[in-house]
């Protein structure tokens, strides 16, 4: 039994560890302009929360650096519901259009020096 608590225990406190958090982002409610602090916690299921400055009142769907979610502010008090994580671009599929092989290109023979020819490499 306590290996199982510990486990959860150490489970619980990596998903803390992998929380996303912003601070001091401006974002529009409806007519009210705040200032917020989140803490996203990305992978199904997202979520997170929200401190937003006193004077912020309002609803409205927010878009931060790769995340998107509906927040709720009366006052101090925040609520962050329907997040998702947008879509990140593919790094790269290892291959760019117009060219073949591996390997660095050969560099061009440059200056006027009176030296002898440079071999050419042959094979792969």
């Amino acid at each position: 039994m306590r290996t199982g608590l510990s486990c959860l225990l150490l489970a619980s406190l990596i998903q803390a560890g992998l929380a996303v958090k912003f601070s001091g982002e401006k974002v529009k409610l409806g007519k009210a302009k705040c200032t917020c602090d989140f803490n996203i916690k990305p992978g199904p299921p997202c979520g997170g929360t929200a401190k937003c400055d006193k004077k912020c009142s309002g609803k409205g769907s927010v878009s931060v650096e790769g995340f998107e979610f509906n927040l709720q502010c009366k006052r101090e008090n925040s609520s962050i519901s329907g997040c998702q994580a947008e879509a990140e671009p593919p790094v790269g599929s290892g291959s760019e259009p117009g060219t073949t092989g591996s390997g660095p290109e050969p560099l061009p023979i440059t200056g006027s020096g009176s030296g002898e020819m440079p071999v050419p490499m042959t094979g792969s």
